[in-house]
């Protein structure tokens, strides 16, 4: 029994029905009033354990590409979900100021539209429809605490076309493609290699390409390498320099220095030449508008080599991180 100070009177407060929603992460319970049934809801919760379920490689019926997905089908209460406030705070380092509006240090105000890859994808995975499978090479390594979080709390299946890096401590995840549950990162990436994404990644490759005016450094860490700038950056002249040095070597003047050969695919004829070459670092310029193609996709996730895309264009075919694009730049020396 409470009084009400205004009338004056006594209300009567029963607890039989009282139900009230309670977010938990992304999940939504409904938590009665009643100490049994409060009871039987934390045993039930202790007895249920989620783990994420990965699998590895090309998913018929997987989005592959979930940041052109979210921003068709999200939902304005997606934006304001504590969980998501927290992981655009963290990945994209910005502030939620309202259901249309994102305040980002480098953008300034922003849509939901405008948020990174990576965030899109973590917000699908945590509130789409469950029986939706995305793409999670669509985020860096900085989102994988984010996807073994969300595991923890819903029944969660991902398409990895990438060794993710889900960091030095221990998680749970099972591999669809060998039924077994991984409990770190060594076990994960041994999976990973005996399945169709682990024979291309061999570790990192470091690539200089120098002659007396221009040098080029840097390492390759992943099968898939995309190099975007704006003109006059010299991917061109990089592109061109490798292609000399593979047709004369080092007559051409040009010193080119990996432990494993590179050279340049090119061509109408580029199939039958990809189809012969194994182990090496393949650079292609944007100019062949092959890269664009199915074909081209099935031909990489085939294949025992390395692959250097210069390009400006989003290649959605493709499934390569986001932590691996980058541009090149001038040390002015």
């Amino acid at each position: 029994m409470s009084k009400d100070k205004k009338n004056g009177c006594r209300a009567m407060l029963t607890m039989e029905s009282v139900t009230i929603k309670v977010p938990v992460g992304m999940s939504k319970y409904l938590l009665a009033m009643n100490p049994e049934m409060e009871l039987t809801r934390n045993i039930n919760s202790r007895m249920e354990r989620y783990y994420v379920k990965y699998f590895l490689g090309e998913m018929k019926d997987a989005i592959y590409h979930p940041p052109t997905y979210f921003d068709n089908v999200y939902e304005d209460e997606w934006i304001t979900d504590p969980l998501s406030i927290e992981m655009i705070r963290d990945i994209d380092k910005s502030d939620v100021i309202g259901v249309h509006l994102i305040e980002s240090p480098v953008l300034g105000p922003i849509s939901p539209k405008d948020l990174s890859g990576g965030v899109k994808t973590l917000m699908l995975m945590a509130f789409a429809d469950q029986e939706k499978v995305f793409n999670a090479s669509a985020c860096g390594d900085n989102c994988a605490k984010w996807i073994l979080k969300i595991g923890q709390e819903k029944d969660l299946t991902i398409n990895l076309n990438h060794i993710m890096n889900f960091g030095e401590d221990s998680f749970e995840a099972k591999i669809l493609n060998t039924g077994e549950v991984v409990h770190d990162m060594l076990e994960f990436y041994k999976n990973c290699r005996t399945i169709c994404i682990g024979d291309s990644m061999k570790g990192k490759h470091k690539v200089v390409i120098k002659n007396n005016r221009l040098h080029y450094e840097f390492e390759i860490k992943r099968n898939i390498t995309i190099i975007k700038g704006d003109s006059a950056t010299g991917k061109t002249t990089l592109i061109n320099m490798i292609r000399q040095f593979t047709n004369l070597g080092n007559s051409s003047g040009i010193e080119l220095v990996c432990d494993v050969p590179c050279r340049v695919l090119e061509g109408i004829d580029w199939q039958i030449i990809l189809h012969n070459i194994s182990g090496n670092i393949i650079f292609i310029d944007e100019e062949n508008a092959f890269i664009k193609t199915e074909q081209f996709a099935k031909a990489v996730r085939e294949a025992d080599n390395y692959f250097v895309l210069i390009t400006r264009e989003n290649l959605y075919n493709l499934p390569y991180s986001v932590e691996e694009i980058y541009g090149l730049h001038s040390s002015g020396k």
